[in-house]
């Protein structure tokens, strides 16, 4: 009887890996994805996502460079918010880790 139970033990175990991968490891850093076009605004903004240490960056620019920013963020990892004190205003990105909550609950 055991050598059975250990073949399906390991049949079981190897299908669901197979079927449902590993489980997403969370971010050891604060690293993320390019998402920027490769004008000047998204080269300082693509060097903060690939920064592995920076977590906040702020961007004092005009609403139009803003909202070119704010484009670019679509579906990265990351929030931002516009702080309206001073001028130009001031577009505030900080990173996340709600990808990983969102591919956890995936895999689950």
């Amino acid at each position: 009887m055991e050598p059975y139970r250990a073949f399906y033990g390991s049949t079981v175990r190897t299908l669901v890996k197979r079927y449902t991968g590993l489980r997403p490891k969370k971010a050891v850093n604060w690293k993320r994805l390019r998402c920027g076009c490769g004008c000047s605004d998204c080269f300082k903004l693509d060097r903060f996502l690939t920064d592995p240490n920076e977590r906040v960056c702020h961007f004092p620019v005009s609403k139009q460079r803003r909202y070119h920013l704010h484009l670019q963020l679509d579906g990265a990892d990351c929030t931002h918010l516009t702080d309206r004190r001073g001028s130009p205003q001031t577009l505030v990105v900080t990173k996340t880790g709600r990808r990983h909550g969102t591919d956890l609950q995936e895999w689950r």
